[in-house]
């Protein structure tokens, strides 16, 4: 999208220099990275990114702030799947955007589910890294990693917060759980062994009060998992 910088990372690109890349990324995760990594990062200029903040934000007050969606989409979830005490809006939430032929963002979906929030920083700075990209940015605010562990941590003690997930030592997004327990302080934990005492869910010997869930409903129902609580 800015071609001097497209120019010139592809007059620089060397098979060896994208080698190097996935061997410090897995370096860095302290595994091996199983999904495909582009050979480029994408050089968007700032003017694009501020349009898609807004065009997200603003689509997504569309419907946070429409009763009537709320209503359908509450009406969509199957009973064993409602919970109490619903907050009005997703702590998580995602806009999706390709680029149309005139360079306008162009909505895919908006999604309110986390995904590898913790893993995406450190792709993006291990190209920076190992292209020596000087001079560029990619994220939207100062702190990041102090959001992201205020919104998975809030005001908890790390212990009694876990990232849940099903077998997440045998998902493809495990890169991203190991550097969320490595930013967030959180304890990876599989759905299976969360358990119930009384009117409260452990891991172990250790309470859990709060869950950044990372389990999706139809992986649950397709390997006919039943948790050890509701």
């Amino acid at each position: 999208m800015i071609p001097e910088l497209r120019h010139d990372f592809n007059r620089r690109f060397t098979p060896a220099k994208y080698a190097r890349f996935l061997a410090e990324l897995d370096q860095r995760c302290g595994m091996h990275v199983a999904f495909r990594n582009s050979e480029t990062p994408c050089f968007f200029p700032p003017q694009l990114i501020a349009k898609m903040a807004r065009y997200g934000q603003e689509l997504i007050q569309q419907l946070v702030a429409n009763p009537a969606y709320h209503q359908l989409s509450d009406a969509s979830i199957p009973a064993q799947f409602r919970v109490p005490n619903e907050t009005p809006y997703p702590l998580f939430v995602q806009a999706d955007f390709g680029v149309g032929p005139d360079g306008e963002p162009m909505l895919v979906e908006i999604q309110g589910f986390p995904s590898i929030y913790a893993f995406q920083p450190v792709v993006a700075q291990t190209y920076m890294d190992v292209y020596e990209l000087e001079g560029l940015h990619y994220l939207l605010i100062g702190d990041y990693w102090g959001a992201l562990r205020k919104a998975i941590v809030g005001d908890h003690d790390p212990e009694n917060v876990i990232l849940m997930e099903i077998e997440p030592e045998h998902q493809k997004t495990r890169p991203d759980f190991l550097m969320t327990e490595k930013y967030c302080g959180v304890k990876t934990v599989s759905v299976t062994d969360v358990h119930k005492r009384g009117n409260r869910l452990y891991h172990g010997e250790t309470p859990i009060r709060r869950i950044y869930n990372r389990v999706i409903v139809d992986e649950l129902q397709r390997k006919k998992i039943q948790p050890g609580f509701d």
